[in-house]
């Protein structure tokens, strides 16, 4: 699914147990945000060019991000606040800052 140009490209507000993948996320305010959700996996997304962060997470624990390409975010490509036990791994970053 390709989402472009809106605030939040994907939002999740406490939802637990999903898996988000194979999606093309550019040019939103905010790529992907998760605020209070636990146990996601957010699997081979492309999250590319947005203007605030790629990934956002606040009070959001034990989620996977595995897969996913993760460029041009202009300021940090992945922000984790007062969040803890995420597993990031094999995903391809390269932004303003990477975390």
């Amino acid at each position: 699914m390709a989402v472009t140009n809106f605030y939040y490209g994907i939002y999740f507000e406490s939802l637990d147990n999903i898996t988000l993948s194979g999606n093309n996320i550019t040019d939103n305010y905010y790529g992907i945000a998760f605020g209070s959700s636990t146990s996601n996996n957010i699997v081979c997304n492309s999250v590319i060019n947005n203007v605030k962060d790629g990934i956002y997470l606040f009070y959001s624990d034990n989620n996977i991000f595995y897969g996913n390409v993760i460029l041009s975010n202009k300021r940090y490509g992945i922000v984790l606040s007062e969040s803890g036990n995420n597993t990031i791994f094999h995903n391809n970053i390269n932004n303003t800052n990477q975390t």
